[in-house]
């Protein structure tokens, strides 16, 4: 099973938490950069990603985000949401087994059910 978690550190090294997300099966959902400053004056670069990882690699991730002066947090989800957003998942997952193009139909296709995610148990999202 996957977990929905929320990266918030500098841009230093972030890199290395993308890499590793991506090397252990996970995705990079969304990133937003922002800048603080008061006036004129620059003070600081923050990072805030959206992340879907494996539940089991989570110690592991905290280890290197550790490394990286970030942190990482569980965000709280109802059932819906965090439903419609680990389909992303399953959607990433069967658009990378095909380089080429797709159209809806080949998309339906390419899904293996039931999935990895487990959303397949009397759910009517599942293809």
């Amino acid at each position: 099973m996957y977990k929905i978690v929320l990266f918030s550190g500098g841009p230093y090294r972030f890199e290395e938490f993308e890499e590793y997300v991506e090397d252990i099966g996970g995705l990079v959902l969304k990133k937003d950069r922002f800048n603080v400053s008061r006036g004129e004056y620059f003070l600081a670069e923050e990072v805030k990603a959206l992340t879907i990882i494996p539940e089991e690699e989570e110690e592991q991730l905290k280890t290197i985000v550790t490394g990286i002066k970030g942190f990482i947090q569980e965000l709280p989800f109802d059932e819906d949401k965090k439903r419609r957003i680990l389909l992303c998942m399953l959607l990433h997952d069967s658009l990378t087994r095909n380089p080429q193009w797709m159209g809806e139909e080949e998309i339906e296709e390419k899904i293996i059910c039931p999935c990895e995610i487990k959303l397949c148990e009397n759910s009517p999202e599942c293809f």
